[in-house]
């Protein structure tokens, strides 16, 4: 239910003014190259040199003589850090990959500097930097070792910007998802790439037929995402230009049965997403059987698909991954799956789905990733799933299941991924998850949780990521779980009773990057401290008491991306 970040806590170590630690900051403090406690493996020289370096980046004025090696390994810890500068990035400038997803201080001087000196640069991710321009883009057209580029949801790019871009004639993959102001002028533009293999076009909301008419002369596509973009049917016949394709996405498009043919003539397809699309009567989608090399498709939200369309799709055999949430698919449906037997993603979320039908899916033993949410099942049902030993993620959020239904969970011993947000589950099922020792990802949302269950949940050494937020948890159960020392995603909102005295126990998470405390009773006094949680990314305090000072000191936090809070005096 909460957001979660992945980016892992570096400790950053005092440093004087002449750039070494003195003599009392080390008799004071952990050292870089102390060998961590035992439950930690002990870093690597590598590792060592990478994070001294990192934290006195702003002595150096030149990496002459470090292998390249290094600095790509010391330029991705300094962007996970948020300590690369814009004076500094010609230091960095051999480097092959640069990701800067989020950085939030890019801007149209660093694709300047990119563009003059990163001349062996074969992958650039400017994702949501919403600061760069076309003027941005423009330059970095003299990077003539550029494969690879991401601008997802760069807003402020338009159809200059894809004129530029279409003079990186060495591109083979482009991603320009959620970029509104693209429209088909732009897009048409790429159409000399012909070493185009994956094209990312999600959410051109201004994007038509004419503009992808020339992604005909890309005869190499392999990957083609056009979902929820405005385009019509009569484009399915392009398709036939890109022999090669074997990824294809067309959510929210409509699709006629005039159209349907052309795209059952891409028989190459392994990877098909219909999310939301408008495909006329039912029975047009069981012309997809033709396509029988598919492995992963996804029909969420297609209203029309039912039991029938089960029936139709059933000699898909080489199916990996079926999506069918927000659909008509009831138990009778669900027979067709069981020829399906190499199934190993199955979501029925908000489906008509009960327990008969869950005898049914037991059987297909290779599972690993099962959603049951929303949907009429019970414990019973549940206790015929423990035949999926595989099973590595079970969603049964909303659902019937109660503290009966998780003592049956106890030979699941492969999950990392558990939901059970639920008010029918209590501390009395926490109990049986103490044996599922490989959970990684806990959701305990609405579930009745309290001190008691929280000593459970401790036990869970695994744990990156954990939400409770019924309202039961307490000081005393913070304190329970405070040695999950692994946690970097923490929702503990709606909890009224938690108070300062919790802090210390979350200043324990030191890996944290995303923490929700929404709606409890922490104040300025102790969310103060968080300052100290160096890795945060992401941090809701809404409706605490919070002084505008600590919301300053919270903002001016170098990591952080998402501070979510109401302002008080």
């Amino acid at each position: 239910m909460g957001s979660s970040c992945s980016n892992l806590l570096k400790r950053n170590y005092p440093i004087s003014e002449q750039g070494e630690g003195s003599q009392e900051q080390l008799l004071d403090d952990e050292p870089p190259y102390a060998i961590p406690s035992s439950r930690h493996r002990p870093p690597t020289l590598t590792a060592c040199c990478i994070k001294c370096i990192s934290d006195n980046f702003s002595y150096f004025r030149s990496l002459e003589g470090l292998p390249n090696e290094l600095v790509q390994q010391l330029f991705v810890e300094l962007v996970s850090k948020r300590l690369l500068h814009l004076e500094q990035l010609p230091l960095v400038s051999s480097v092959v990959d640069a990701a800067f997803p989020y950085y939030p201080i890019i801007s149209d001087d660093w694709l300047q500097v990119m563009g003059r000196s990163f001349h062996s640069i074969s992958r650039l991710d400017l994702s949501c930097c919403i600061d760069i321009t076309d003027q941005g883009v423009h330059a970095l057209t003299g990077l003539t070792s550029l494969t690879v580029l991401k601008l997802d949801g760069c807003l402020r790019l338009g159809d200059a910007a894809m004129q530029s871009v279409g003079e990186l004639d060495t591109l083979t993959c482009l991603s320009v998802a959620g970029c509104s102001r693209i429209a088909s002028t732009g897009i048409s533009c790429l159409a000399g790439l012909t070493r185009m293999q994956d094209l990312n076009l999600e959410q051109l909301c201004r994007l038509s037929d004419d503009g992808l008419h020339c992604l005909q002369h890309l005869t190499r596509m392999r990957s083609l995402n056009i979902g929820w973009c405005r385009v019509q049917d009569p484009f399915l016949e392009v398709l036939r230009t890109m022999p090669k394709l074997k990824s294809l996405n067309l959510s929210a498009l409509p699709i006629s049965d005039a159209g349907m043919p052309h795209l059952c003539e891409m028989t190459r397809l392994v990877v098909l997403r219909l999310t939301a699309c408008k495909a006329g009567p039912e029975t047009s989608l069981t012309a997809l059987s033709a396509l029988v090399h598919l492995q992963y498709l996804d029909l969420s939200q297609c209203d029309d698909v039912g039991d029938e369309t089960l029936h139709g799709l059933r000699g898909l055999v080489d199916l990996r991954a079926l999506l069918l949430a927000h659909t008509q698919v009831t138990d009778s449906g669900i027979q067709h799956l069981s020829r399906l037997v190499q199934l190993r993603v199955l979501v029925l979320d908000c489906c008509h789905v009960t327990n008969a039908g869950l005898a049914i899916i037991a059987g297909l033993t290779n599972m690993e990733r099962l959603d049951l949410s929303d949907n009429a099942v019970t414990s019973s049902g549940v206790a015929t799933l423990t035949a999926l030993v595989s099973l590595t993620s079970l969603n049964l959020f909303s659902t019937g299941v109660s503290d009966a239904g998780v003592a049956h969970l106890v030979s699941l011993r492969e999950l990392k991924m558990l939901n059970l947000d639920s008010r029918l589950i209590s501390d009395a099922g926490l109990m049986f998850i103490t044996c599922l020792t490989n959970l990684q990802e806990l959701d305990l949302f609405g579930a009745r949780v309290t001190e008691v269950g929280a000593v459970h949940i401790g036990a869970l050494t695994s744990l990156s990521s954990l939400e409770m937020c019924g309202g039961g948890i307490t000081d005393e159960a913070v304190e329970a779980v405070r040695g999950l020392t692994r946690m970097r995603n923490l929702n503990l909102s709606q909890n009224d009773q938690l108070s300062n005295r919790c802090v210390p126990s979350l200043l324990d998470f030191v890996s944290l990057t995303s923490l929700n405390v929404a709606g409890t009773s922490l104040t300025h006094e102790g969310l103060k401290h968080l300052t100290e949680l160096t890795s945060l990314t992401s941090l809701c305090i809404s409706g605490c008491r919070v002084h505008n000072s600590t919301l300053t000191a919270l903002q001016g936090m170098r990591s952080m991306l998402y501070l979510t809070a109401d302002a008080r005096n």
